[in-house]
């Protein structure tokens, strides 16, 4: 089974989720073995981060879904 999914969206999600790990100066690429206290972080930066480009991302992804 081939899983349908658009690359470029999936691109364009990681490049924000990177730039919000740069913000928490989290300087690996690859965030699979985040310890806790850089969760925590990670969701206070969030908190005083503007959210419009996720906002904007999650709105064309809603206009393109079947």
């Amino acid at each position: 089974m081939q899983l349908d999914f658009n690359t470029y969206e999936n691109a364009q999600l990681v490049n924000l989720n990177i730039l919000l790990l740069r913000k928490a100066g989290y300087r690996r690429r690859d965030a699979n073995d985040l310890p806790p206290s850089d969760v925590n972080r990670l969701e206070a930066i969030l908190q005083t981060q503007d959210r419009k480009p996720y906002c904007i991302f999650f709105d064309q992804c809603k206009k393109r879904q079947p």
